[in-house]
Parts: structure tokens; C-alpha cells; sequence
């Protein structure tokens, strides 16, 4: 599932690359520079108070970079799949029609694990791992928010979580890399500077546990379901396509 990740990273990288850019640079950008009026430079305890006092600008720019690039790559990697291709205007513009579901499903999912959580960690994570396929849910056959966590549920149970721990290993291994990056910039850099540094293999690995996921999503429906990928190609993301639309070719 790895190998198969990176493989549509390699194939697709210029258009997920720029979305990363697109999403998350901004992010990134408003955050540093949130930090930085904030005195967090500053260094000590000083910067504990820049990261409470930026927070309440940094925290819904994250959420919403958060959701809309995992819905970004997902729209990408699925057109992928079905052949076509897909540039970063059309993965944007439905990304945004399904922004306000997955909003709602990420709330769903996060509030369930904390509650889960509060008695003993596993129900916690268990909730967590078994939801995980909801952005493909949404993205490819248009459940809602409540839906899609059903959705995810039934499939990586139904796949004995080879899908979950693809994924944990792929952000294992990219923290592990941005931590390795970030340590090696030398200590003489301004802050600011080296934050936009610090950012750069976020940007760059940041496509591919969506592209794990997206895997995981197909091949449970193919192991659980017998799912033609064939069919893939018959539908729009979100639904069947309509009767006089020509199949993608």
C-alpha cells in the first residue's frame, strides 16, 4: 500500500505539490507571522504566551487548511484512479463543495474520540482508526457527515486495519522527517526564516496519507465488496454519473 502511495505521488506530483503550496502555505504563512507579532521569537516563556495569545487566529486557519487539503489530495487521487486529469482549479472547486460535510464529519469524529477517550485511551484510538476513511466516503459516493464515519467504519474493520496502519507509519515516518529537517537548520537563521524552512518537508509529504487512505479505501471495497474499479470510471465523484454524460476515457 506504501509502494502503491508513492507511486501516485510520482505520477501526480506537480499538480499535488502545488496544492500543498496552495493550502497549507498560507497557513503556514499567517501562523509564523502570528507567532512572530506575538513575540514567540522571543524564545522562554514568552513564547508559551505568543502561542496562547496567536492561537485564536492560528487555530481556524489550521482547521480549515486541515480539512480542505485532505479533501484536495482526495479529489486528486481519485481522478487519478479514474484516468483523468485533474488540475488544481478542479480539485480545489469540488474540494469546497465538499467542505461543509467534512467539516461536520471531522467534528463528529474528533468529539467522538475525545469522549471515548476520557474512559480509557484504546476506545479512544479505536474510534478514531476506524473512521478514517471518511473524507473518501464523502468524496466518492457523497455520504454525509454521519454517514461517511459509518461508511469508514464498516470498510476498515472489514479489512482487518491494514489501511490504519499504513497510515500511522506514513505520518510516522513524515513527522520523523520534518523533525529530522528542522534540527539540521543552524541556530544563526532568523526565526521567521527558518519556520518557512521548518515547513518545507510538511509541504512536500503532506499528499501522502491521503494517498494511503485513498488506497485503503479501494481496496477494502474490492477485498469486502468485490468493487469493480472498472466502475470508478461509470461514476462522478459523489454519485452516478448522469445518462448522457460520455464515461471518462
Amino acid at each position: 500500500m506504501m509502494d502503491g502511495a508513492l507511486q501516485i505521488y510520482r505520477d501526480n506530483l506537480s499538480v499535488l505539490l502545488t496544492l500543498s503550496i496552495v493550502v497549507y502555505g498560507p497557513m503556514y504563512a499567517i501562523s509564523d507571522v502570528a507567532l512572530y507579532m506575538s513575540g514567540a521569537a522571543q524564545g522562554g516563556v514568552q513564547a508559551a504566551k505568543a502561542v496562547l495569545a496567536a492561537s485564536f487566529l492560528t487555530l481556524p486557519v489550521f482547521l480549515f487548511a486541515y480539512v480542505l487539503g485532505r479533501l484536495t489530495f482526495t479529489v486528486a487521487i481519485v481522478r487519478a484512479f479514474r484516468g483523468e486529469t485533474c488540475t488544481v482549479r478542479d480539485a480545489l472547486a469540488l474540494a469546497l463543495k465538499k467542505f461543509w460535510p467534512t467539516l461536520g464529519s471531522d467534528v463528529i469524529l474528533g468529539l467522538g474520540t475525545w469522549v471515548c477517550s476520557l474512559a480509557l485511551v484504546i476506545p479512544g484510538l479505536l474510534f478514531f482508526f476506524n473512521r478514517l476513511l471518511n473524507v473518501q466516503a464523502i468524496v466518492v459516493e457523497g455520504k454525509g457527515p454521519g454517514a461517511a464515519l459509518r461508511r469508514s467504519k464498516e470498510l476498515v474493520k472489514g479489512a482487518g486495519y491494514r489501511g490504519t496502519w499504513a497510515w500511522f507509519f506514513t505520518s510516522l515516518l513524515t513527522a520523523a522527517v520534518s523533525f529530522g529537517f528542522t534540527a539540521v537548520i543552524p541556530g544563526s537563521v532568523p526565526w521567521l526564516a527558518k519556520q518557512a524552512l521548518a515547513a518545507i518537508p510538511y509541504l512536500v509529504l503532506a499528499p501522502l496519507a491521503p494517498a494511503v487512505l485513498t488506497l485503503a479505501y479501494f481496496d477494502s471495497r474490492v477485498r469486502k465488496e468485490g468493487f469493480d474499479l472498472s466502475v470508478l470510471a461509470e461514476q462522478t465523484l459523489g454519485g452516478p454519473r448522469p445518462p448522457s454524460a460520455e464515461p471518462a476515457r
